[in-house]
């Protein structure tokens, strides 16, 4: 630019000076010429600028192909711990090869998380989810179903069996019965369940020592005007802390009757118990013990039974689906949050390392500029 203003000064004084207007012309001429100039040569330079920066992002993209899956993963999960998402340039190639083929074994898995890197961070996620197993997370990490599904309750469980919603050797049922028999309280009629020493002890029966499952409850319809929704929370509570305390617990709403039909229960009656229960589970801060309201009302059940209590195939198959929503988005985002910190601790690590090096080199620098 100051070489194009010395050439027009030069130009200029040349000119006769009585020829005001001819000098007056030329230099609008020139300066337009400029700016015309100057627009192209900024045009040009951020033409290149900006196929620089694609290059740049394009060259680190390829730098990792498995950064895309990690970055996708933690953006979904919205997390509010310590660890930073970085692209570091020493991501651990051999692990997230095992986390995006979801082939990790037992025995990598172990190895990982005895690994000093890592140790600290792995222990402060096993500490916050205390009641997940080890082959829990391995299920997460593998991309496999976390946990199975059990159910306990009465008539209206065997309903959903009868359905062919849920499989029996999963479930235990109680036809006419409620509370006592939940906790084992009395002698039960063979043909009336296929647990006879009690739901709770029934269903350990068909657990698996070294496993953790989804515990569907769905009992009260029989027994809530004489037991109270106190009552069942503190058996409820008192499994999710003890004897269940590495199971997630689901405690259902008691579904609608026909009031038109029913003769010893109503609606009015079910909508207290149902709220006074869910309050309670609500603010119990149990992490392990959860409700599931339903949300049906007596018009929305498609068929009842000459009682107006039990349903028919259809209504017993769509609450099994408004069950298994609720429990499959609970694990979605439980999986969604350990696969994160599982990304996050590895694409961090050479990070992390990096800041503490820059932080000694800064205070090494400022005790120098002391002495």
């Amino acid at each position: 630019m100051q070489k194009y203003i010395k050439i027009i000064k030069s130009i200029i004084k040349k000119l006769p000076s009585k020829k005001i207007e001819l000098k007056r012309s030329f230099c609008i001429l020139l300066a337009i010429l400029i700016t015309a100039l100057s627009y192209i040569g900024l045009s040009t330079k951020n033409s290149k600028k900006s196929s620089n920066d694609t290059i740049s992002y394009i060259e680190k993209e390829n730098t990792n192909e498995y950064i895309k899956r990690s970055k996708d993963i933690i953006k979904e999960y919205d997390y509010n711990d310590n660890y930073v998402v970085t692209e570091s340039i020493n991501y651990n190639v051999e692990i997230a090869l095992l986390l995006e083929k979801n082939n990790m074994t037992q025995e990598d898995f172990i190895k990982i998380i005895n690994n000093p890197r890592y140790k600290n961070a792995f222990k402060n996620i096993f500490d916050k989810y205390s009641n997940l197993t080890l082959n829990d997370f391995l299920n997460i990490i593998r991309g496999k179903q976390l946990r199975e599904t059990l159910y306990l309750g009465d008539s209206r469980t065997q309903g959903m069996l009868l359905s062919g919603a849920i499989e029996e050797d999963k479930t235990v049922y109680g036809v006419g019965y409620g509370y006592k028999w939940l906790t084992g309280q009395g002698e039960f009629n063979s043909k009336k369940t296929n647990a006879i020493s009690g739901a709770i002890n029934g269903l350990e029966s068909k657990m698996q020592a070294d496993k953790s499952y989804n515990i569907v409850i769905w009992l009260g319809v029989n027994d809530y005007r004489w037991v109270s929704s106190e009552t069942y929370y503190q058996e409820f509570s008192d499994l999710a802390n003890g004897r269940w305390k590495n199971h997630q617990i689901y405690i259902v709403s008691v579904g609608p009757v026909d009031d038109s039909k029913a003769t010893t229960v109503n609606n009015s009656g079910i909508n207290d118990f149902n709220k006074a229960l869910k309050e309670k589970i609500d603010n119990s801060a149990i992490e392990n013990l959860n409700y599931i309201d339903l949300g049906l009302t007596s018009e929305l059940i498609s068929k009842y039974d000459g009682a107006g209590l039990h349903y028919g195939v259809s209504d017993c198959q769509n609450i099994h689906e408004i069950i298994s929503r609720a429990i499959s988005e609970d694990e979605r985002k439980l999986g969604t949050e350990i696969l994160s910190f599982c990304y996050s601790i590895l694409v961090d690590y050479d990070k992390v390392l990096s800041n503490q090096d820059e932080m000694q080199d800064i205070i090494r620098s400022s005790r120098q500029r002391i002495k």
